[in-house]
């Protein structure tokens, strides 16, 4: 039987102003039923192409008390935003059927 795909929705970082926005790029969450899983950043000075990382879930361990880790997708071949939200959408599936995805409460 086949499965109704994630429904995930995606909202913008607020651009800095200022000489804070020197350098920094776009960047945007990704979200399901409005919690925040994944993050995307591109277009910064010292970065080609576009970063994404989407939390999974694991066990903590007294060397790494952190309940998630970071699954990081560094040749995705994204080169704008539209291109990284397709990119997630490809891949969300495949993720969630290895890991469980960590959800960030805002």
């Amino acid at each position: 039987m086949k499965t109704k795909p994630m429904k995930i929705t995606f909202k913008n970082h607020k651009k800095p102003t200022g000489l804070a926005s020197v350098g920094c790029g776009w960047g945007f969450e990704a979200k399901y039923k409005g919690k925040r899983f994944a993050t995307v950043w591109g277009g910064r000075y010292n970065q080609t192409g576009v970063s994404i990382q989407i939390a999974v879930k694991k066990e903590k361990t007294p060397e790494d008390p952190a309940p998630f880790t970071w699954i990081f997708f560094p040749e995705n071949g994204c080169k704008n935003a539209e291109e990284a939200k397709a990119f997630i959408q490809s891949v969300i599936e495949e993720v969630t059927s290895k890991h469980e995805l960590h959800f960030f409460e805002d």
